[in-house]
């Protein structure tokens, strides 16, 4: 369950924004339109997360950054 966490609260976050309507889109789009604008949004969001998480190099610790890298 803990692997599809990110994937799942991202669906939960695009279908809360499609009802919610943020940002002028309440009035601006059709209910399907916001629903399916909200949802690949977020899906993209996670996209770029998960892309970011597996090509950039873990946080450094706070005392590496303070002190260099342990001997």
């Amino acid at each position: 369950m803990a692997k599809w966490r990110g994937l799942i609260s991202a669906v939960a976050i695009g279908a809360l924004l499609g009802v919610m309507g943020p940002f002028g889109s309440q009035t601006a789009y059709a209910p399907a339109v916001k629903y399916a604008f909200w949802m690949v949004v977020s899906l993209a969001g996670y996209a770029a997360a998960a892309a970011a998480d597996r090509l950039l190099p873990p946080p450094r610790r706070a005392e590496e950054r303070q002190h260099g890298s342990p001997r």
